[in-house]
Order: structure tokens, then C-alpha cells, then sequence
């Protein structure tokens, strides 16, 4: 009978760990889904003229779904927001790429970006879970739209390269004297060896 027990412990024990994971992914999508709705909800203004920093971008480590579903959301030090129209998802923009901020939303990574203006840079975490923080960068093709926005106008970026390159390639990084969004991301939850970089160019800015 102690054997029979035994072993009915043993697999449910070996159901929860199966399972465990995919419901530690879904709560962490539904806790992030409400960072965004209380972001909005209220309409408040985001920060303006916030200090900004120097970010490198190779030092992004990685994390746990469950440091993203615990991490304490804040409006301090939101920018804007980040909308990709193909995945029906939106992420807060913060400034300067903490980690807590990017457990919560994208980052800028340069001192100080200016919407809409050259060469505007964010990072985010890949939690290889679509619509959780950067997840569905890699994902995006050339021609999708990418938009982000402040509190006074949306800018619209349409893709024109997504590629892989060394967490210390710095090309990415620089200006070239074109208008357009840099999204930096790594290869997946378990692989940060590279960096899935998405550029797009400037198409539109529209007054909200």
C-alpha cells in the first residue's frame, strides 16, 4: 500500500513540475498585460526631460519569468509606449536601461534619444513567450509597423531588416544619419550569446 501511495506522489509530483512552468508563463503574460492597462488607464503624461544614460547593451543578463512577474511596476521614468500593431502588444518605454526597468518594460539604451529623431534605441527581455516584454521582436518582418509614442505624437517605423549579430556590435548603436528605431533583444530565454537586432526607418508622425 506504502508503495502504491508512493508512486501516486510521485506522479502528480511529476504533473506539477511538467506543468508548472507553462502556468508560471501564462501568469507572468497576464501580470505584464496589467503593467500596460494601469499604464494607460488614467491617461497620465509621461516624464519628460528625464536624465538619461549610456547603456551597454552586451551586459543584458538574463532572467526568470519569475523576476518579470514579481517586479514591481512603476510610472517613474515612463517616456512613451511601444505598439506593434501585428501582435496586438504594447509595452511601456522607460528611460535608461536598469534592470528594473527593463523587467517591466523597454529601455532606452543612449543618452539623450529624442523620438523620431536619428537613430532611436531600445532593448527589452526575450522571454521566448509571445506578448512578454521583447518575446515577438524576432518575429517581425521586413514591412511590419512599429510605433512608439509620447504624449504628443505616435511614429510610425516600418521594418526593413531583422537580423542576429555579437552581444558587442557596436555598428547597431551608431548614427548613419537616417531616422529610425533600433530594437535590441537577445536570442531567447535560455541563450543571450546574441542579439536579434530589428531596425525600421521612420514612415510617419501623427498628432494624437
Amino acid at each position: 500500500m506504502k508503495k502504491v501511495i508512493f508512486l501516486i506522489v510521485l506522479f502528480l509530483f511529476g504533473i506539477g513540475m511538467y506543468f508548472y512552468p507553462e502556468y508560471e508563463k501564462h501568469e507572468t503574460e497576464k501580470v505584464q498585460k496589467e503593467h500596460v492597462k494601469e499604464l494607460l488607464k488614467e491617461k497620465q503624461p509621461y516624464e519628460e526631460n528625464v536624465s538619461t544614460v549610456e547603456t551597454d547593451a552586451s551586459n543584458l543578463n538574463r532572467v526568470t519569468f519569475s523576476e518579470v512577474k514579481n517586479a514591481k511596476f512603476t510610472k517613474k521614468n515612463a517616456i512613451g509606449k511601444l505598439v506593434i500593431p501585428k501582435f496586438d502588444f504594447s509595452v511601456p518605454i522607460y528611460a535608461n536601461a536598469t534592470e528594473k526597468h527593463l523587467l517591466i518594460g523597454a529601455a532606452t539604451l543612449k543618452s539623450n534619444q529624442v523620438f523620431g529623431q536619428g537613430n532611436y534605441l531600445l532593448a527589452g527581455h526575450n522571454m521566448s513567450r509571445s506578448g512578454v516584454l521583447f518575446s515577438d521582436i524576432p518575429k517581425l518582418k521586413e514591412n511590419d509597423a512599429v510605433i512608439i509614442e509620447d504624449n504628443y505624437k505616435q511614429y510610425k517605423y516600418k521594418v526593413k531588416e531583422n537580423k542576429t549579430v555579437l552581444p558587442n556590435a557596436g555598428e547597431v548603436l551608431e548614427e548613419d544619419g537616417t531616422n529610425k528605431l533600433t530594437l535590441i533583444t537577445c536570442l531567447s530565454i535560455k541563450d543571450n550569446s546574441k542579439r536579434v537586432v530589428v531596425v525600421g526607418n521612420l514612415e510617419e508622425i501623427k498628432e494624437k
